[in-house]
């Protein structure tokens, strides 16, 4: 069963987007199965107050600041207004909201290029910063709210000293490096698929992904303030 926007309560709200899909559980035809995501993505558009309100009592605020932040630095631009997933967790009172990326095919700088071989090239620059647009996070950011900048900043700093400093992606990088080039994996590949795209080792990823994590520092420093 899917969803279109004509389909909304209120169509046309410009941060609904698209078509939707319902997974689990299995559809039945009765609209209020899309309610938990239809308030999700209209409350986008209340106040201040209200907004901060449901984020804070409605969602995992943590995993939306922790999807805010994903989506910035791996620079997903196909993932802004399609190419996600929203769960609604049921916690025996009330829906829970969530959401988590899907199709990651275009990220890292890697852009849709229609008339390719592979409908794709590197095109885009490390230091090309976009926000979410569809994002309570974002909103509230523009609002130019103090807490959630703050906390925002706060989860960006634990990130950037652990799982995403400069050190970390590096031996993730390595490790990923010895699976694909030094097994002979890739090299494996292009002989069966020529017309792919073949590196010898991952340094050209390895400096656009150095060079997205400053971008990304002076980025977020500028929009939410601190040291």
């Amino acid at each position: 069963m899917a969803f279109d926007i004509e389909d909304f309560i209120h169509p046309g709200e410009q941060y609904i987007r698209g078509r939707f899909e319902l997974r689990d559980p299995e559809p039945n035809g009765m609209s209020e199965q899309w309610a938990p995501l239809v308030k999700h993505l209209l409350m986008i558009d209340e106040d201040e107050e209200a907004l901060m309100d449901y984020i804070s009592t409605q969602t995992d605020i943590d995993n939306l600041i922790d999807y805010y932040l994903f989506y910035i630095l791996t620079q997903a631009t196909d993932n802004n207004t399609k190419n996600r997933n929203y769960i609604a967790y049921y916690n025996d009172r009330e829906h829970f909201m969530l959401e988590s990326p899907w199709d990651l095919d275009l990220t890292w700088g890697l852009r849709w290029a229609p008339g390719t071989p592979r409908l794709s090239l590197v095109t885009g620059l490390p230091d090309e910063n976009f926000s979410p647009s569809v994002s309570h996070i974002t909103r509230l950011i523009e609002m130019n709210n103090e807490q959630i900048k703050q906390q925002v900043h706060e989860r960006y700093r634990q990130l950037r000293a652990s799982e995403w400093s400069d050190q970390a992606f590096d031996d993730r990088i390595s490790n990923y490096e010895s699976m694909i080039f030094e097994s002979g994996a890739a090299k494996r590949d292009y002989s069966r698929w020529p017309s792919s795209a073949y590196e010898k080792d991952a340094e050209k990823f390895r400096a656009f992904v150095n060079e997205r994590l400053n971008a990304m520092d002076i980025y977020l420093n500028d929009i939410l303030g601190g040291d």
